[in-house]
């Protein structure tokens, strides 16, 4: 039976249904047989990644590779070497993918009148798995330098390698004082521009994302902070 222009969708007879019922389970069994036989050929499907591959240098992004070096001795008890970036928690609510019943409607999320957010200034200890956080409003030098004031405060007398990218806001004239004044405690490695995939708390701020901001939309920001807070904590309860 065929619909129409726009015509609603049209009654099925009882025999009807049950042979494109019939016809559905064969097309899925022929697609599983057909790609149990491409897998034995050596082939799988995969799902492309973006890249940023010709916008950055490769050169540096080859040598900046080697500060995974860094990460890899922190885990065997040398120095203390953090994984620090910024990222923004916005009261719109991301998507992640959910489990559905087939044929069930797609999952709609509740969308905010006005869209806020908060920063989340946070360092991935790589040894420990633990993380340091400061909230703020903004992307700033000198919010950047009270999250710095709390990693110091987090490790006391010890010596702390820092990784980080090169935001604008990582060099103001204020930064630049304050990392000086520190330099005995606190050593910087710069990631070059457009390597994110090289700073592993970028693993951390997805995680966190996906079970705890995404999905939902929160009554308040100061909802949406505390609940990204509890998730934090659960971190730090399963690294302790």
């Amino acid at each position: 039976m065929v619909a129409h222009g726009n015509d609603r969708t049209p009654n099925l007879a009882e025999d009807d249904r049950v042979q494109l019922l019939r016809g559905g389970s064969l097309v899925v069994s022929l697609l599983g047989a057909f790609g149990h036989l491409l897998h034995r050929a050596g082939l799988r499907r995969v799902r492309p990644k973006h890249t940023l591959e010709g916008k950055r240098d490769e050169v540096a992004h080859a040598r900046a590779k080697r500060l995974g070096r860094l990460g890899k001795q922190a885990q065997h008890g040398g120095e203390i070497v953090i994984s620090q970036d910024e990222t923004e928690l916005h009261l719109f609510p991301p998507l992640t993918a959910v489990w559905a019943v087939v044929g069930s409607p797609q999952p709609k999320v509740a969308t905010p009148g006005k869209n806020q957010k908060r920063v989340l200034y946070g360092g991935l200890d790589l040894r420990t798995g633990s993380l340091t956080t400061h909230w703020a409003p903004t992307k700033s030098g000198a919010h950047f330098i009270a999250f710095l004031r709390v990693l110091l405060d987090a490790y006391p007398k010890q010596q702390i390698i820092l990784i980080t990218d090169n935001g604008s806001f990582h060099h103001t004239k204020a930064t630049e004082a304050f990392l000086l004044e520190h330099r005995d405690q606190l050593e910087v490695k710069w990631l070059p521009p457009y390597c994110p995939d090289l700073n592993d708390i970028e693993r951390t701020w997805r995680s966190l994302k996906r079970s705890h901001a995404s999905n939902f939309l929160f009554n308040s920001l100061d909802a949406l902070v505390a609940n990204v807070q509890k998730g934090i904590a659960e971190l730090d309860r399963r690294v302790a």
